[in-house]
């Protein structure tokens, strides 16, 4: 110990006497995304998406490979400028069952997918291993519920649905809705006693579907624009050489084999379905149980997307998966979510099949970021993403997108592909490291505290959470990215209350801040750091406020009513006002957008990094050795972490303190600390 400590002292006074000698003058740094353009091009579908990259029209896919795509690409000549980029997604695929009562087509008797007796003999029709191993190539992970397998909030005790028609007959023979619990014998499903058309066939009833009496039964959407999707679904109505599917077993299937743009309206606004193959991005915090499909989250309006428009309304997952949105602690946050996770498949509320444990793709010209569990569509990817051939920062980045996004709306969008442009246009207060999800990271906020409250309405103890905005960053431009103002406090406090009033997509946010008497939010701004006052006790609440993107309030405070393909319906240039790493420039639809870079972003390009995390030891100057909760500023304790490590010599980069990483910790990585102390995210 005291032999370390006189080496530490050491060093720290050769760094004083280096830092008395002339530096090199810095290069002028450049700010914003390393390219200068991002060109998305819309395909409307996957395999023409992937065809446009093999043939060089594109750069990077927006979506997971299919089998066929992963082993072709993995050969000569395809394996020389395509690259594949492994990932493990916090997603899922399954099919939606619609639990309602009753819905449009069929308002007058209940559903048969209202029966959690008829949801349970679906389930058992449904072979995930056989769908992920001939269907996904192997490339996905059996799920039960909707928390991905490899997280703590899983509940690996669950029983699963093996697939069994013999149990699914049994299950349809034993509450009266089949004739006879023997899979091989054919015999229509007919409603069961003390349904108001019990007795009656659901083929010779069920006629008001899409097909009409030509081909009654369940309304059934598959997604022709997504091939693995697709394939499952006609797996689970037809079957094959070795499955029986719904049709075989009596329950008969309006299939619509159709694409995103004519489900999505019949799915998840008017709700009028009763099977859908769909797909969500999840997160990596579990109270999306309740922000997906707690009964609140129902709606009936519908010309309204709901979240949870499978109409989960059941009293004791409303239970569990409250008490799981507001935990005191990640204990009871464990508790609560494997509670509800035993709910759900007992009720087999939908029937999880798989997440995707496979690949993206990207032109071997770029070199990419790939980010843990979100894989290279997502946001860091974009920003730091860049040519070699082009220079440090230049060039134009070819992205392909399977759809045209369904809005450009950043107050009620809810469709990935919204997103995945809106999030380049709008900020938020905080970030994900992108090589360790787990991490937080300050973005538009310098640094942030937790803390607590007592609630007077309650009595109760309550979060307290306090974001202090960083100097400096612009509204820009939506048409040539000229600046039009700072961000300013005001503008995240007016953000808040803005999503507070208009209640939209990220309404979960705002949803449990403490409202006053006068209706606003309990929003505190003293200097430059915001205060919010929540009403609950969470240990979500940092993410809830961290993750919402902030608006400038001298536009939207014009907007009365948000509703619209845009806010207000007044013009994309009009609205896409933002702060954040692009802006957008042009949109031909279904053709193609252009979003060009921000060059008075507030963050600096990202450096030259490896791709695989196990090497990035150093990310903008910050080191990963010394993360400290919520301050991420270059200061002595960075100087101590790489002066303690003086004299190490290993493989380059293998430690944090290998600052250069040339495979030895000495004084030129203090040099490095000491010209960046106080760089910050």
């Amino acid at each position: 110990m005291k032999n370390k400590f006189v080496i530490l002292s050491i060093a720290l006074l050769a760094l004083l006497a280096i830092s008395a000698i002339p530096l090199p003058a810095q290069a002028a740094v450049t700010y914003g995304p390393r390219m200068d353009e991002v060109l998305i091009k819309i395909y409307g579908s996957d395999t023409a998406e992937f065809a446009a990259l093999e043939a060089q029209e594109i750069d990077l896919v927006d979506w997971p490979l299919t089998p066929t795509e992963i082993s072709k690409w993995s050969a000569p000549p395809y394996n020389t400028y395509i690259a594949l980029d492994p990932y493990r997604e916090i997603g899922m695929w399954q099919v939606d069952i619609n639990n309602n009562l009753t819905m449009l087509s069929y308002p007058n008797w209940p559903s048969p997918t209202s029966y959690v007796v008829f949801r349970r003999a679906i389930a058992y029709m449904v072979d995930k291993p056989y769908i992920i191993s001939s269907i996904v190539g192997g490339y996905g992970a059996q799920m039960e519920t909707p928390i991905m397998p490899w997280l703590r909030w899983y509940d690996t005790s669950i029983t699963p649905y093996t697939y069994n028609p013999a149990a699914a007959c049994q299950i349809l023979f034993d509450n009266g809705w089949r004739d006879s619990p023997d899979p091989d014998i054919v015999t229509d499903v007919k409603f069961p006693p003390g349904h108001p058309l019990a007795g009656q066939k659901l083929k010779d009833v069920m006629t008001n579907g899409p097909s009409g009496p030509s081909d009654p039964g369940l309304i059934f959407y598959i997604r022709s624009d997504h091939s693995l999707r697709r394939q499952a679904g006609i797996l689970l109505t037809n079957g094959d050489a070795t499955h029986k599917g719904l049709e075989a077993i009596g329950i008969p299937i309006d299939l619509q084999d159709v694409p995103r743009q004519v489900s999505s309206p019949k799915v998840m606004f008017q709700k009028d379905f009763h099977l859908y193959m769909g797909g969500w991005s999840l997160s990596r915090d579990p109270d999306y149980l309740y922000d997906l499909w707690h009964s609140d989250q129902m709606n009936w309006e519908i010309t309204e997307f709901a979240w949870n428009y499978v109409n989960i309304n059941d009293a004791l997952w409303d239970q569990y998966t409250a008490a799981l949105k507001r935990p005191a602690t990640l204990e009871e946050a464990e508790i609560n979510a494997k509670l509800a996770q035993q709910r759900f498949v007992d009720q087999a509320f939908f029937i999880p099949i798989w997440t995707t444990l496979g690949y993206m793709a990207h032109n071997k010209a770029l070199h990419v970021l790939n980010v843990d569990s979100y894989g290279v569509r997502n946001w860091w990817n974009i920003f730091a993403v860049n040519k070699p051939s082009v220079g440090v920062t230049g060039g134009q980045l070819r992205w392909g997108f399977m759809h045209d996004p369904e809005a450009l709306n950043v107050i009620y969008s809810q469709w990935v592909w919204d997103w995945q442009v809106l999030d380049k246009i709008y900020d938020s207060l905080l970030a994900m490291n992108p090589l360790n999800i787990a991490v937080d990271m300050p973005w538009m906020a310098s640094g942030w505290s937790v803390g607590t409250w007592t609630n007077p309405d309650t009595g109760q103890m309550s979060s307290k959470i306090s974001y202090t905005l960083k100097t400096g960053i612009k509204w820009v431009n939506s048409t040539n990215g000229a600046i039009l103002g700072d961000v300013t406090p005001e503008d995240v406090r007016f953000s808040f209350q803005y999503v507070y009033d208009h209640v939209g997509w990220n309404y979960p946010s705002v949803a449990d801040i403490y409202v006053n008497p006068d209706g606003s939010l309990k929003i505190e701004i003293v200097g430059n750091t915001i205060t919010f006052y929540e009403s609950v006790l969470s240990v979500w609440a940092l993410h809830w406020v961290g993750g919402l993107p902030i608006i400038p309030k001298f536009l939207f405070q014009t907007i009365a009513d948000p509703h619209g393909y845009t806010p207000g319906n007044l013009g994309i240039k009009e609205t896409m006002i933002g702060s954040g790493a692009h802006y957008f420039s042009g949109y031909n639809v279904g053709v193609s957008m252009l979003l060009l870079a921000n060059r008075n972003y507030f963050m600096p390009i990202v450096p030259n990094t490896d791709t695989d995390p196990t090497y990035i030891k150093i990310d903008w100057g910050i080191f990963k050795g010394n993360v400290k909760s919520g301050d991420w500023t270059v200061n002595v304790l960075d100087l101590i972490v790489v002066a303690g490590q003086i004299g190490w010599t290993g493989p380059p980069g293998d430690i944090p303190a290998d600052i250069n990483k040339d495979g030895s910790v000495n004084v030129l990585d203090l040099i490095i600390v000491a010209t960046n102390l106080g760089a910050s995210w």
